[in-house]
């Protein structure tokens, strides 16, 4: 059995690379992903795009230095592998300082001329002041969903990943239909702890205003659409059909289940 540091090695090089896969997030940047687009005189700026290009290049340093990891991780040489680490440390050190930057151009850049309207100008101004956490939860999760989508929808399942559709806020002229996708690793103590409380927070199973559809409609999305299944409504509840299998809400139990 691998010991803990061959585990911290490991998550570190997943991290590493990670990062880097997100590399191209910033080559084409769009914010659509958060669930709003920010106009081009925002992003088109100059000192933005030049911060853009400064996260794009340390996002592909880190995912670098965590192959580089990895491989030394295989040769079981001590000397390689922390050299590995701290040369990772070095590129998330670099790569987090080029994120605070293109934050700063960003929030700098909203304003009157580039955002004339007041309320898409302040809605623009809380999600630069949001970017930083919004990429990284971005980032992350998306490795998961990406590269492992069975544990992201297990985790999903769990409460421990949000992933779901958000419709556009009518509200807000630069809002945007968008997949939010966030690790929530911080619920796993009450997982534990108190899974009934859990399940209500994160699921809102066991609230009266429990909904499955968004769960039925991303099981739905792992297959293809000629497969027998099928998600809805049926007398006003959410339904998931696969084949001869149907799981329904049953709004005659409080709350339903």
């Amino acid at each position: 059995m691998a010991d803990a540091s061959t585990y911290i090695i490991q998550l570190a090089a997943w991290l590493g690379k990670a990062i880097g896969d997100s590399a191209g997030l910033f080559a084409d940047f769009t914010s659509e992903s958060m669930g709003m687009e920010l106009p081009v005189a925002v992003t088109g700026g100059a000192q933005v795009q030049s911060a853009l290009r400064a996260a794009e290049t340390t996002a592909t340093r880190v995912g670098e230095a965590g192959v580089k990891l990895e491989a030394a991780a295989g040769t079981g040489d001590d000397l390689k592998v922390l050299a590995s680490f701290l040369q990772l440390g070095v590129a998330l050190a670099e790569f987090y300082a080029a994120l605070d930057n293109l934050v700063s151009k960003i929030q700098a850049n909203v304003n009157a001329g580039t955002v004339p309207d007041p309320a898409a100008r302040a809605a623009a101004s809380t999600l630069a002041g949001e970017l930083a956490k919004r990429m990284s939860d971005v980032i992350l999760a998306s490795a998961i969903t990406n590269q492992a989508p069975q544990i992201g929808l297990a985790l999903r399942l769990l409460g421990l990943l949000d992933w779901r559709r958000i419709q556009a806020d009518p509200a807000n002229p630069l809002s945007r239909e968008y997949v939010v996708k966030t690790l929530e690793l911080n619920r796993f103590k009450m997982l534990i702890s108190d899974p009934a409380e859990h399940y209500r927070q994160a699921l809102h199973w066991g609230d009266a205003g429990f909904d499955p559809s968004d769960l039925f409609g991303l099981y739905r999305d792992f297959f293809d659409e000629e497969t027998d299944i099928e998600v809805g409504l049926e007398g006003g509840q959410p339904f998931l059909r696969q084949g001869a299998f149907k799981i329904i809400r049953n709004p005659a139990t409080s709350p339903p289940s």
